[in-house]
């Protein structure tokens, strides 16, 4: 809960105008007199300015808020959930399943509230069945509102994923065009030899081609996931060392990269290991994009790699200011990001990646003052 904000202690008469109030809600409402004005005389009052935070994600408060007056805005990550007014309640499930709270809410405009704790519930609602019961309508409702949302937030999805495999289509022009640029370098005749500046359209042109078919086989999964329709998850064998070499060459001129010198301290041995090629690939990309985010102008990023028992380990280590303690507690766990231009959503889809699709483990180390490291293992190929 918010420290901003400190309730107030009502006084021992009770207002009937707050009396009132409390009768319009929809649980409440269903209790007897005596009950409500024990409601009021032992709850405490909140009294809110427009823009003050009530309650942060992750508090650990159990107590539910009945809103006498105003209006509530609830948010998580930015998006607005629902706006709550004069009778609707706030934090019943704290009182349910005992969690942290899940999102956050604020005042949208000059608001009273009356908080009840845990045991101020059980003494009031818990012995009324009808007052239960239209406690647990109120949370179908919202249950039912949340899905539908969700529906919505995945049609959205599901349009937007269609029109950026569409906008892919300019990407095989270019792949034509250069693979046109490669013949008239090359020339016409086995005997030629190739004009300057073939070597650097060959890399084009096999850069455009890797990226095309990545992101045409990630928009191809998504849609897949988004229609609920089985995706085979397909893992071979591959050298861990080139793909990291590769991937590294791929983005070296990305905004956080350039001008980074990237150093490889197991001298390029072979480590091979049983994955999905273009999911660790794209843990490593994001990987290395936050290493390059934290590593000043010039540094040095280096990548480690060892076999580890039946598994390969990747470490990638930046040498910048390290984690403090409170984004700690949040990597891999909700959406975060210190980019802005970030979404937050990257090292989530290296956790997936890693530990839901892959059987493995990843996690970070770090000192302040002195970087951190990002490790991840996964399964090693039996044959090496």
């Amino acid at each position: 809960m918010s420290s901003d904000i400190q309730p107030q202690n009502p006084s021992f008469q009770i207002p009937a105008v707050k009396l009132e109030l409390l009768k319009q809600t929809r649980v409440f409402g269903l209790l007897d007199t005596a009950n409500l004005e024990k409601l009021l005389s032992e709850g405490r009052e909140w009294h809110l300015k427009e823009e003050d935070m009530l309650l942060k994600e992750g508090d650990t408060s159990k107590s539910l808020f009945v809103i006498l007056s105003g209006e509530i805005e609830v948010t998580r990550g930015g998006k607005l959930i629902t706006r709550l007014q004069s009778g609707d309640l706030l934090g019943e499930m704290a009182l349910i399943d005992f969690k942290p709270r899940s999102a956050n809410a604020h005042a949208s405009q000059e608001s009273l509230l009356l908080e009840v704790e845990e045991e101020l519930f059980r003494q009031t609602v818990g012995s009324n069945p009808q007052a239960l019961w239209e406690m647990l309508q109120i949370l179908s409702t919202h249950i039912r509102g949340l899905l539908g949302s969700l529906e919505q937030d995945i049609l959205s999805l599901r349009h937007f994923t269609h029109d950026l495999k569409n906008c892919l289509t300019p990407l095989g022009y270019a792949e034509f065009w250069a693979y046109e640029l490669l013949g008239n370098l090359r020339g016409t005749d086995q005997e030629h030899r190739p004009r300057q500046g073939w070597d650097t359209a060959q890399k084009c042109h096999d850069t455009i081609s890797s990226v095309k078919s990545d992101l045409l086989t990630m928009v191809e999964q998504g849609l897949s996931r988004i229609k609920s329709k089985s995706v085979e998850h397909t893992k071979s064998d591959y050298d861990l060392t080139k793909l990291l070499h590769d991937t590294v060459e791929e983005i070296s001129l990305h905004k956080h990269l350039k001008g980074k010198k990237v150093v490889f301290q197991n001298n390029g041995t072979e480590h091979f290991a049983r994955f999905n090629y273009l999911d660790i690939k794209r843990v490593i990309q994001n990987l290395l994009i936050n290493a390059g985010y934290a590593t000043e102008p010039e540094g040095e990023i280096h990548i480690h790699l060892k076999y580890n028992g039946d598994r390969v380990q990747v470490g990638i280590q930046d040498f910048g200011d390290g984690i403090s303690s409170e984004v700690q507690n949040v990597l891999f766990k909700d959406v975060y990001t210190s980019k802005p231009d970030g979404n937050g959503f990257g090292l989530l889809s290296c956790r997936e990646i890693i530990e839901d699709l892959h059987r493995g483990r990843i996690w970070f180390e770090t000192e302040q003052g002195m970087g951190s490291t990002f490790l991840f293992e996964i399964e090693r190929d039996p044959v090496y």
